[in-house]
């Protein structure tokens, strides 16, 4: 399997219909010609597919901060800053662009039907996959949250979990690329804070550690 970066990161970090989208798509087209004349020379069969696409949003959807203000999620203070407390929290959200899973730590039914009622009715949700629906959509795994909201189409999942205005108390890795401590995915780690020492020198690490699968 070869796997090519340049359609993902250049959509998320300049959105797409951008020129340096035009000028990606050119350079992965020659890459790709260069791959597909080699492998049908040797005699592979070539199958190229896309994984996703990407569209413009507008709209962040907080869950982690709603699932706090209700009182069900948890942090602890490290050094000033806020962690969020995954295991004694009695339920918390990880996002991945338009869709976020939500586990709940309790089986308690008057829990559940509180948290998907109270993801329901966030902004920018536009449903909330139970059992039933999540099997239909294929995303039943034993992994999966007990609920999957899914987002509008102009509206993206946010992990964020501090209050709104309080970057003060935020992660230190809230601004930058440390995807292993962070309930779910981020756009700023396509970004460096150039005010952290040694900024580059951390983001090359962590690049290096999900190249080698390391943790």
């Amino acid at each position: 399997m070869v796997y090519l970066p340049h359609n993902d990161y250049v959509l998320q970090r300049d959105g797409p219909g951008t020129q340096t989208v035009a000028r990606d798509l050119n350079e992965v087209d020659a890459v790709l010609g260069d791959l597909i004349t080699y492998y049908e020379a040797v005699g592979s069969n070539v199958i190229v597919l896309s994984e996703y696409g990407i569209t413009a949003v507008d709209t962040p959807v907080h869950i982690n901060r709603a699932l706090r203000a209700a009182g069900l999620l948890a942090v602890r203070i490290e050094d000033g800053r806020e962690l969020l407390e995954a295991c004694v929290s009695s339920d918390f959200a990880v996002v991945d662009h338009q869709v976020a899973h939500v586990f709940l730590n309790d089986s308690n039914s008057a829990l559940a039907t509180r948290v998907r009622e109270l993801v329901t009715d966030l902004p920018g949700v536009a449903r909330v996959l139970e059992s039933t629906g999540k099997a239909a959509k294929h995303v039943d795994h034993h992994r999966a949250g007990n609920f999957v909201a899914v987002a509008t189409t102009s509206s993206w999942f946010a992990h964020y979990f501090w209050p709104e205005g309080a970057d003060d108390v935020a992660p230190d890795f809230a601004r930058t690329v440390d995807i292993h401590r962070k309930p779910g995915y981020d756009p700023v780690e396509l970004f460096l804070d150039t005010d952290l020492t040694f900024a580059k020198g951390r983001g090359a690490w962590r690049l290096a550690q999900n190249i080698l699968g390391m943790r």
